[in-house]
């Protein structure tokens, strides 16, 4: 299991081409008890492991908590984190997709870039969870 993110921010590593690439999500801890600790990894769009994508509401800015992403620390809304939290109980050995967490929120191109194919993202997906709030 991943080591914990002992303080380290998280950053994310450029996408080669954010209109062929994505990152998918691989919950490695997410027991409602324990925290939540996560793989990021870089797919080619064509070539992606079965996923499944998450769809839910980002929820107040001001409830956030923090994660562990590749050994780093990731701060998410609160309703994230317990989005995560059902998909490993739902799927413990599954790829995500899961917008706020798959996509560098801080990277405009790349945000555009990424939001212009959440259609076929959706659609290749194996299952959508949807998760409307506690």
């Amino acid at each position: 299991m991943p080591s914990p993110h002992n303080g380290i921010a998280f950053y994310y590593d450029v996408l080669p081409n954010s209109t062929t690439f994505l990152r998918l999500l691989r919950v490695i801890e997410g027991a409602f008890d324990k925290d939540v600790v996560c793989e990021l990894t870089t797919w080619p769009v064509d070539e992606t492991p079965p996923y499944n994508a998450i769809s839910y509401t980002w929820g107040k800015s001001h409830l956030s908590e923090n994660i562990t992403v590749n050994e780093r620390e990731m701060n998410v809304r609160q309703n994230c984190r317990h989005v995560l939290q059902q998909a490993f109980a739902f799927s413990p050995d599954a790829y995500y997709w899961c917008d706020a967490i798959c996509i560098d929120q801080a990277d405009n191109r790349e945000k555009g870039d990424q939001v212009a194919m959440f259609g076929s993202f959706y659609a290749k997906a194996t299952h959508v969870l949807v998760c409307v709030g506690e």
